[in-house]
């Protein structure tokens, strides 16, 4: 009888513990990022402008525009603007622009035909807390991510389908370029590795072992209906 108690108590903690795990409601009330949530609620080529304002609230801006992939920080790098089908003199594109949301500094969203093609998130680097570690893309989204140096006028995002970054410990600037292009979408992000480590493996060349070093800067989601045929 001892041993039956026994095994009743320790079956009856497992459950209490069980229940004040499923309950517990600081796991059940974690934060998600803001990242998060506009990537997982608005759709590339389905989401409207209705359906942005609904979760998002009314826009710093809401303006017609030409496509582009300048952003705040695109000035000198590169570009995958060519091999994307822009429409610059039509103003065909809606802009809605969100500012200082969560972890983000600016949301851009751009509309064809009413349906989002295209989302720009912008980060405050000097909110330390709030950085997304560069590193971590691949595993967060579930795709592989190359460095871009460059594209040429012959390129296309097929070109760059399925490709995946070796693990070769390898250069990185200060400023650098993630691309991954998938059936449906294009990945383009910009990274700051700006530290003083960083700065001088970069003058001096030297290889690091690390992958994807730095802080995602600005993070582009580009539907690829807008792709060069």
């Amino acid at each position: 009888m001892f041993k039956s108690l026994i095994a009743f108590l320790f079956i009856a903690l497992i459950s209490i513990g069980a229940a004040a795990q499923e309950e517990n409601p600081v796991s059940k009330n974690l934060p998600e990022s803001f990242t998060d949530k506009v990537l997982s609620e608005l759709k590339l080529d389905e989401s409207t402008p209705e359906d942005a304002v609904k979760l998002l609230g009314k826009p710093s801006k809401d303006e017609f525009d030409d496509f582009s992939l300048g952003g705040k920080h695109g000035m000198f790098q590169v570009s995958i603007k060519r091999i994307i089908q822009t429409k610059d003199n039509e103003k065909a594109y809606r802009k809605l622009l969100y500012k200082k949301l969560g972890e983000t500094d600016d949301v851009t969203l751009r509309f064809y035909e009413g349906k989002l093609v295209h989302v720009i998130i912008d980060y405050d680097l000097g909110r330390k807390e709030k950085r997304i570690p560069a590193y971590g893309l691949s595993e967060k989204y579930g795709v592989d991510f190359i460095i871009l140096q460059g594209v040429t006028k012959d390129s296309k995002l097929s070109d760059f389908e399925g490709q995946k970054e070796n693990t070769v410990p390898k250069v990185y600037e200060v400023l650098y370029t993630l691309l991954s292009v998938q059936k449906d979408k294009i990945y383009f992000v910009r990274v700051e590795n700006n530290n003083s480590k960083a700065f001088w493996r970069s003058l001096a060349s030297k290889p690091t072992k690390e992958m994807f070093p730095g802080f995602v800067l600005e993070m582009h989601l580009i539907s690829r209906a807008l792709e060069q045929k």
